[in-house]
């Protein structure tokens, strides 16, 4: 797993410990929609939409995509793609 440029996370733990970070800097995320997709083969991208909410009661909404590798039924590698300015709640 890859955020933008930053250095890929591998292995079960590392990815746990990060979505587990992530997850507690913010009070809600709310998925609002499956912008769009595309599937080619074992190769997935999807422009996700979503409304972050922080612990103080403000928001902000980040467009991304996420691009997949997956390998039978499991994801091998993914890499998001989004502009950080957009974390800037208001």
């Amino acid at each position: 797993m890859q955020e933008n440029q930053e250095p890929p996370r591998k292995g079960i733990r590392l990815l746990v410990a990060g979505e587990e970070k992530a997850l507690s800097s913010v009070k809600e995320i709310r998925t609002l929609a499956a912008k769009s997709f595309l599937i080619d083969g074992d190769r997935v991208a999807i422009n996700w939409l979503f409304q972050i909410t922080v612990p103080d009661g403000r928001s902000f909404q980040q467009d991304e995509i996420a691009y997949q590798v997956w390998r039978g039924d499991k994801i091998v590698e993914e890499q998001f793609y989004y502009d950080p300015g957009q974390r800037k709640p208001a």
